[in-house]
């Protein structure tokens, strides 16, 4: 909010949520447009008067929505929100990612991108989201699918919960909105669309999660897995089944190569590909997104690279390289001033979920153990890969004894013990 406000909507935003002990009471960001317009001044008299009428809670939701309406957007947000919200790049991914026997029941043709997010704004730093709705055959019934792209460098390991949460979220809005068949909520698929550079060993199941102290709690505790498309690892094979879904291939594409010389060899076939298969207007469409987000991204490519590429085109890619010349030269300005943050800040992230890792661990194993040898400390605190710690992390929830845990980690440091 600007300062027009008596008091900042994000203060309040924060001064609510501390002294709020219920669930969360998150909106989804696509309702600001109720707000959208008002003046800053008068918005604040709109949400006193709603406050008084209604309660807290509802109020706190709102300040969110105002909140998140000012979040910057990353690259990969971009880029996944420009390619996906068009139906037909919608309709593609999930014949990929989800399994035929699900596909089956599904009218492809109804394929509907909704304009919500539920992300929080930490989370929309690593996250980005997509909410799909489409017709079941032979029902009145529809089907959301919760797409949840990671951008993280690492995986997260309680994927799990964000997504029951936003799943409850969603559910929560359908009864509000008495968009519900009788009393049968719909059915919501959730998918985690993986693009981090660190291997996914994160459970997919929810009771994956859980700590049960015998078998007889996991009835009374939720359980449910996801769809998992993780781009880095998909092989050749993989790749040329999905050759025929252009966007969606260079897609995927771009995204494996982003950071590798490889990059400059796909350029060519990114040009090439689009022109044989979109006409002309989509085509300098989606080559202006993706060069767009090779321009944020990366420095494996130059701009020699991305001309050389667009000489396929009939006009040579002079149009292109126009309509794009000012925005780069302003945002590459930008950019490369931004770099260099956006390194150390990534190098610093990197080192701060080291941190966060080894804290989660150490808090597991206390809670396990109650007391922790110094030399246990010392050791999980001497551990430099995510992957160890997450591994760990995974045995600790299972573990029997600390001298078990304590051989776990001597394994994974090499050592041998007589």
């Amino acid at each position: 909010m600007s300062s027009a406000c008596p008091i900042g909507g994000n203060h309040l935003l924060r001064v609510g949520l501390s002294r709020w002990s219920g669930p969360l009471p998150l909106v989804a960001k696509g309702s600001k447009r109720d707000l959208e317009g008002v003046p800053p001044y008068s918005a604040y008299l709109i949400l006193e008067k709603f406050c008084v009428k209604f309660f807290l809670a509802r109020t706190i939701s709102l300040l969110y929505v105002i909140s998140m309406s000012n979040l910057k957007k990353t690259p990969h947000d971009e880029l996944f929100k420009k390619i996906f919200k068009n139906r037909e790049n919608a309709g593609d991914l999930l014949s990929v990612v989800l399994p035929q026997n699900i596909i089956a029941h599904m009218d492809m043709k109804s394929v509907y991108v909704e304009d919500v997010s539920y992300l929080d704004e930490n989370l929309a730093k690593h996250f980005s989201d997509l909410v799909l709705s489409l017709n079941l055959k032979n029902s009145h019934t529809q089907v959301k699918v919760y797409c949840l792209l990671e951008h993280k460098s690492s995986p997260y390991q309680l994927v799990g919960l964000q997504l029951l949460r936003y799943m409850a979220l969603q559910w929560t809005e359908l009864v509000d909105n008495k968009k519900i068949v009788g009393n049968n909520l719909s059915p919501i698929i959730p998918i985690v669309i993986y693009q981090g550079e660190q291997t996914w060993k994160v459970f997919n199941s929810f009771h994956d999660l859980i700590e049960f102290p015998s078998k007889e709690f996991k009835a009374y505790i939720p359980d449910f897995t996801f769809a998992f498309f993780d781009i880095p690892r998909l092989d050749k094979k993989s790749l040329q089944k999905i050759q025929n879904k252009v966007v969606l291939y260079f897609y995927v594409a771009m995204v494996k190569t982003l950071h590798s010389s490889k990059l400059k060899e796909l350029l060519p076939d990114l040009v090439e590909g689009l022109c044989k298969t979109l006409n002309s207007r989509t085509v300098m469409d989606y080559i202006s997104i993706f060069y767009r987000y090779i321009l944020r991204t990366t420095d494996s490519v130059t701009k020699e690279n991305m001309q050389h590429a667009l000489n396929i085109l009939p006009q040579g890619g002079e149009y292109i390289m126009n309509t794009l010349a000012e925005e780069w030269k302003q945002e590459g300005i930008i950019i490369g001033e931004q770099r260099g943050e956006q390194r150390g800040e990534q190098r610093g992230e990197q080192r701060g979920e080291l941190k966060n890792a080894r804290q989660v661990l150490l808090d597991i194993a206390h809670d396990r153990f109650d007391l922790l040898p110094p030399s246990v400390i010392n050791d999980i605190k001497s551990i430099e890969s995510h992957e160890t710690l997450n591994e760990l992390f995974r045995r600790t929830l299972r573990c029997e004894s600390i001298e078990q845990f304590k051989g776990w980690i001597n394994k994974v440091l090499g050592r041998t013990v007589q």
